[in-house]
């Protein structure tokens, strides 16, 4: 969409939006937001180096190249869920949520979140298995209907409320560190 970067932000939030693909969208200064009524995929690099970058409205999104937020990464998606195919999803917060079909992410991804959270929830499993994913702290994170699964590289404080149906943290970081913090809790209906 906009290859040579955009100045001041760029808000996209007609929510009959029908954007299939976006390639490469630099925005240098203010936030990025995408509503998208169709599935969308971003196959390029997209960043907003000194913002936030917010995708939401779409029923499917599939990420195979870059989105990276110097603020909060914020994907808010339907009942087809988030794909992390490949590249890098990163943000000082990374903020996921889906009314259906969960989070998948492929070993050879990454995420880079200073916090993971999921303000409205995920609905179906989430399985963050990027070989090198560098999570600092998971915050509020519930999944409903689904198992939560964790691969991590980095020492990882549990700072918030987390519940989902079997709870598996593979810390990978040398030393394994998992950390329950002040008013942090795990809460799991099958095996934790």
């Amino acid at each position: 969409i906009a290859s040579g970067g955009i100045v001041g932000g760029a808000t996209l939030s007609g929510t009959a939006n029908q954007i299939g693909t976006i390639g490469s969208f630099v925005v240098s200064t203010g936030n990025a937001i995408v509503v998208d009524s169709t599935a969308l995929t971003v196959a390029g690099s997209m960043s907003a180096a000194a913002g936030s970058i917010s995708l939401s409205g779409m029923p499917t999104l599939t990420v195979t190249g870059a989105v990276s937020a110097s603020a909060a990464a914020i994907l808010s998606v339907g009942t087809g869920g988030i794909a992390l195919t490949g590249g890098t999803l990163a943000g000082a917060s990374v903020d996921v949520s889906t009314t259906g079909g969960g989070i998948v992410q492929t070993a050879s991804s990454t995420l880079n979140a200073g916090t993971l959270l999921s303000s409205s929830g995920v609905v179906g499993g989430v399985s963050l298995s990027g070989t090198a994913n560098n999570i600092g702290t998971l915050g509020n994170f519930t999944v409903t209907g689904g198992d939560l699964s964790i691969v991590d590289s980095a020492a990882l404080r549990v700072a918030g409320s987390v519940s989902a149906g079997n709870v598996v943290i593979k810390d990978t970081a040398s030393p394994s560190q998992v950390v329950l913090g002040a008013g942090g809790s795990i809460k799991a209906t099958g095996s934790l």
